[in-house]
């Protein structure tokens, strides 16, 4: 409401506003009056527009003169008033007075104007001023007089003012008034008005509008002006349009406007009966059909219950057969008329050749349409054409019969059954009137069928008669009145079931074969209670079984006697009468020579089953597949059953086809209830199946656990052997995870230890199949033996490393860690064979089962770990161990580390791993040789380098026999021996002692030599060594007897001044040294000689030295150094 109430305001503003604007467009229009004034009498001066100038006098004292005596010389009759007036002013004005010659009259009348209105126009005349009022009639009254005394210019502003009034409510008016009047700009601006609000304005305003006026407006507002003009009832407007069209005037009536519609349907609808009279004479088509329905107008009128329409219609020759579209019906008039009760209309259609027989989509003719709906005047009607089939039948097969008696009118029945209708007429599945009337449950319309012959054996397409209905659903007194007028009580239908077959299945609530879908409707028959047990159907069963001739034991097309069906559907009332009448209760089904006991326990009917037996059935017949009842009892989970077999004498014991016993097919089944009663009676619980396996140890080779407690609870052997294997159910539990099973095998007595065939114990067979949750079971059991082993010699752990299961493993362990320390016949432990393998995964797995990673083989070497993956090269498993903790610096029986074999295998990656560990870089093995020293005997430049990185490692360490790696490299005269002695240098930093002496008195320079080194003897001297130096035996590199090409490349590599030597004898030819015998030393070798090997003359200019003058050298360095380049 309070928007509402907003709105409205909102809206009185807008008109308020719309009101100024219109005040001040009128005031706007006066002055442009005046400055329109003030431009003509400017423009007649010439420019000259001063007051005092003629024109502007002029239009002053014309304005003076008005409704003045002065100059005046003619009279005007306003309204019985007299006017003065003046001739000039008159025609200076223009305009058609009304008057041949204004010179020769002496009164102009305008008596008929309003006076108010022709005062303003003569007002206007002189002052050239119009009061335009806010009252819209004075206006336009104004404008007209203006129109008619062609005062052009005041229409004009006449106009102007109209135009700025001008809205919804008034358009339609000023509209003819400017068109009379000739306002093309008001008739424009009214035009636009109309067609924009067209739908907002009342029809009625157009009810005055001239014809052509109003023609010109339907034209712009739709393409379908005769639609218009005929709903709108004017006729005049319609006469223009046919003019207008003359030419394809046929045409223009017929077309159909945007709904569908011709515009005769319109008339017809607005009851404007003297423009359809007009419409049909100028050719409209007085069907025109709907183009998606097909609907003609007589159809359409019919539905809305028009007849006077229709009446129309029909008298001006529309199809009175006109059928519409499928998706409508197809129905025709004839069938709308008789739906909807328009007798009269109805009896018209007859009159005009209607077809009483058509049918609609559904079938249906009129007189199934008006006998369904109960409309007697038409029936009688239809009735009385002589043209009418009363065998016809609609799509659900129904004739007209059916449908009189489905309305419980049988008088009209019966008229129908005199007039010829056929009681039975079957329909296409050969059901007569009576089985629908049975099928209904419309007895009395089955009495009246049966009472006017219709046939009592006819039978359907299923083989169906009016019999087997009533005894389907129970109508005993039906069923009686069917046999007393001669039914066949044993006939069969197509399922070759007997009535009492039906009786006894009673109305399920399903279609009998091949009989359609009937529409029920409400009869004066209450239904019901529908069930194979209820007393109807019992009644009529008996009725049945007491009739002469009754076949107790027909079967049907499943195989079912009467008894089998009765028990199949648990009516045991009628079993009972049936076993009574003599019914054979020990028939065999066709298919699996099934008993009717074997059936009943088959469908898992225990009453039935017990019915039976206490009938007196046997126990020990046997089925098609030599099944007896008490396996089918047990298959079938009938446990009350198995105990009446059992109690009665069934065997237990006794086999099925697949070689199973009673006792397993029921464990199997889950039935421990059915089970105990077979143990009750004896069943074996250490039977043996078909493949000679004991109950037990077939139960935990399919992991069921429910039967093997059973077994065992039922005192089953436990340590019973397997015929394969030799296996315990304790083995097989183990090896199937059945822990459960396991536990109670063991507190029912089971031998944890026992082994089987191929020596595996339980635990074995627990770690091999992984379940660690049974090896703890199993470990915590007193007596269990961890160190038996298989038949390939492995313990339980062994068997969990080999499967590298680390839970078990540490199960294990946590139970005896001594199991991990086993050795073999080489006294190696699971770590140390796990290293020989090379196996990481276990090496890892053993070290997760922290076991000791510094245990030592059990043989000579007494090796650890470390040691073995180092000899193997095994960098991966060195890393592990180390980062397990293994001791870097162990010992073997050499007192060699893991460094030293390291660095002998030339592993770089392995040292560095070692190093960084904190091996002792110092450490010595039986010889006395450092890891730096091993390194460089066996060339591994790599290991060299990252050994001499570390500030620990000491160069000039001694061997046993005083010699530094220098000498190792000496003599080992290796290829890469200068790069290696680079290595050396280069890490030094000048702590390396190159002149460093053996036991013997040897430098590296004499081994080099020795060997014929001569590179590495170049490069040594450059590096420092005396090439002077003597050994223990007096030997040097510069003795007489080592001349040639390496001692020259010697004495010409030393790169400066040497340190002198001393001693007491020369050391060139060993004279001794005395007081005639002086000592000399070689500026160049260093040596100290006598003046024989170092003579005087013998003096060399030693420019490498920066010496500035020759000196005194030896004769070995003469010769080199005084030798020409």
């Amino acid at each position: 409401m309070a928007a509402s109430s907003g709105g409205d305001s909102e809206v009185g503003k807008l008109q308020k506003h719309l009101s100024l604007l219109r005040e001040q467009y009128v005031k706007l229009q006066a002055r442009l009056a005046e400055v329109e004034k003030a431009h003509a009498a400017a423009s007649t001066a010439a420019g000259q527009i001063g007051v005092d100038h003629f024109v502007p006098r002029l239009l002053r004292t014309v304005e003076e003169l008005f409704d003045k005596d002065t100059y005046s010389d003619i009279k005007i009759n306003l309204a019985g008033r007299i006017i003065p007036g003046h001739r000039l002013v008159l025609a200076a004005r223009g305009g058609n007075w009304g008057v041949t010659d204004l010179a020769q009259v002496t009164e102009l009348t305008l008596a008929d104007l309003p006076h108010e209105v022709g005062w303003a126009l003569l007002k206007w005349v002189y002052t050239d001023r119009v009061d335009i009022r806010p009252d819209i009639n004075f206006t336009i009254e104004v404008m007209r007089a203006a129109h008619r005394f062609r005062l052009e210019p005041l229409k004009i502003r006449c106009e102007h003012a109209l135009m700025a009034l001008a809205n919804v409510s008034n358009c339609t008016s000023l509209f003819r008034y400017a068109d009379e009047a000739g306002a093309q700009d008001l008739r424009r601006t009214c035009l636009q008005l109309i067609l924009t609000y067209w739908t907002q304005i009342d029809p009625a305003q157009f009810d005055t509008m001239p014809a052509p006026l109003l023609f010109e407006v339907f034209k712009q507002i739709t393409a379908f002006t005769l639609h218009l003009a005929v709903s709108r009832g004017r006729e005049d407007v319609v006469f223009l349009f046919l003019i207008e069209n003359d030419t394809n005037v046929v045409e223009k009536i017929n077309e159909v406007d945007e709904k569908g519609d011709v515009a005769l349907h319109l008339a017809l609808l607005g009851r404007h009966e003297s423009i359809a009279e007009t419409l049909v004479d100028h050719g409209c088509d007085v069907d025109s059909p709907q183009a998606t329905t097909n609907k003609t107008l007589l159809h359409r009128a019919l539905e809305r219950k028009d007849e006077t329409t229709a009446a129309f219609l029909v008298s001006h020759g529309a199809s009175v057969n006109a059928v519409t579209s499928a998706a409508t019906g197809s129905t025709t008039p004839l069938h709308i008329a008789s739906k909807l009760n328009l007798p009269v209309t109805a009896k018209l259609l007859i009159n005009s050749a209607a077809n009483v027989n058509a049918q609609d989509a559904s079938g249906a003719t009129a007189l199934h349409v008006s006998i369904g709906a109960g409309f007697a005047e038409i029936v009688n009607a239809l009735l009385a054409a002589p043209a009418i089939d009363l065998s016809l039948k609609d799509n659900l097969e129904r004739t007209t019969l059916w449908l009189a008696l489905v309305q419980r009118n049988e008088q009209l029945a019966s008229t129908l059954v005199a007039a010829g209708c056929d009681t039975n007429a079957p329909d296409n599945l050969r059901n007569t009137l009576l089985h629908h009337a049975i099928q209904c449950q419309y007895t009395a319309a089955a009495l009246f069928l049966i009472s006017n012959g219709a046939s009592v054996d006819a039978a359907n397409a299923a083989g169906t008669t009016p019999l087997h209905l009533a005894a389907l659903f129970a109508y005993a007194e039906l069923a009686t009145t069917l046999l007393n007028a001669g039914a066949k009580v044993n006939v069969r239908d197509s399922k070759g079931r007997t009535p009492l077959h039906n009786a006894i299945r009673g109305d399920n609530g399903s279609q009998p074969l091949g009989f359609p879908a009937t529409p029920v409707h409400v009869s004066d028959a209450p239904r019901r209670a529908t069930g194979p047990t209820n007393p109807a159907s019992e009644d009529v069963a008996r009725r049945l079984i007491r009739h002469a001739g009754v076949d107790l034991n027909a079967r049907d097309e499943e195989d079912n006697t009467p008894l089998g069906l009765a028990l199949l559907l648990q009516a045991k009332t009628i079993a009972t009468a049936l076993v009574e009448a003599g019914a054979d209760k020990e028939c065999v089904s066709a298919q699996g020579g099934y008993t009717l006991l074997h059936q009943a326990i088959l469908r898992k009917d225990a009453g039935a089953a017990r019915f039976l037996l206490e009938a007196g059935s046997s126990i020990n017949s046997k089925t098609g597949s030599n099944q007896s009842p008490l396996m089918l009892a047990i298959t079938n989970e009938i446990g009350p059953v198995v105990e009446v077999l059992c109690s009665m004498g069934a065997d237990p014991n006794g086999f099925d086809n697949a070689g199973n016993t009673a006792l397993w097919t029921a464990l199997t089944l889950r039935q421990a209830d059915v089970a105990s009663t077979l143990v009750k009676y004896r069943a074996d619980v250490d039977a043996m199946n078909a493949q000679g396996e004991a109950l037990l140890h077939s139960a935990i080779r399919k992991r069921d656990s429910f039967i093997a407690t059973f077994l065992i609870g039922n005192g089953a052997k436990v340590n019973a052997r397997s015929s394969k294997g030799q296996c315990t159910p304790l083995h097989l539990a183990a090896e199937q995870g059945l822990e459960d099973v396991c536990v109670f095998l063991l507190q029912n007595g089971a031998d944890i230890n026992a082994q089987e065939s191929q020596g595996l114990t339980p635990l074995h067979v627990a770690v091999e199949s992984r379940h660690p949750t049974i090896v703890q079971c199993l470990l915590h059991q007193n007596g269990v033996d961890l160190t038996i082993v298989d038949g390939l010699g492995a313990t339980p752990f062994a068997t969990a490393l080999n499967t590298k299961d680390l839970d078990i493993s540490a199960l294990i362990l946590s139970v005896d860690a001594s199991v991990a320390e086993q050795a073999d016949d080489r006294g190696r432990n699971f770590l140390h064979q796990a290293i020989a393998e090379n196996d990481v995964d276990r090496v890892l797995f053993l070290i997760e089962l922290k076991v000791d990673v510094n245990s030592r083989v059990q043989d000579a070497e007494h090796l650890t770990p470390l040691f073995l993956a180092v000899r193997l090269g095994a960098e991966a498993i060195c890393k592990h161990l180390i980062q397990a903790g293994a001791d870097v610096n162990a010992r073997d029986g050499h007192d060699s580390d893991a460094l030293h074999v390291a660095c002998s295998l030339n592993l770089a990656t392995v040292v560095n791993l070692l190093v960084e560990a904190g091996a002792d870089l110092t450490a010595v093995d039986s010889d006395r040789r450092t890891a730096l020293h091993l390194a460089v005997a066996n060339q591994h430049i790599n290991v060299v380098r990252r050994l001499v990185k570390e500030s620990a490692v000491d160069l000039n360490a001694r061997d046993a026999k005083s010699q530094t790696v220098l000498h190792v490299l000496a003599a080992g005269a290796a290829q890469n021996a200068i790069a290696l002695l680079d290595v050396l240098l280069q890490f030094a930093g000048g702590s390396l002692d190159i002149n460093a002496v053996d036991i013997d008195g040897n430098t590296p320079l004499f081994y080099a030599f020795g060997v014929g080194h001569e590179l590495l003897c170049v490069a040594l001297v450059k590096a420092g060594a005396q090439i002077g130096l003597q050994n223990k035996a007096g030997k040097s590199v510069m003795d007489e007897a080592n001349k040639g090409r390496i001692q020259r490349k010697i004495i010409d590599a030393v790169p400066a001044v040497l340190t002198w030597l001393d001693g007491k004898a020369c050391q060139n030819c060993n004279d001794k040294f005395s007081v005639s015998k002086r000592k000399h030393h070689c500026r160049h070798c260093a040596r100290v000689l006598c003046s024989k090997c170092c003579p005087s003359d013998k003096e060399v200019l030693l420019a490498k030295f920066d010496e500035k003058k020759p000196a005194r050298v030896c004769d070995a360095c003469h010769e080199v150094l005084s030798a020409p380049f």
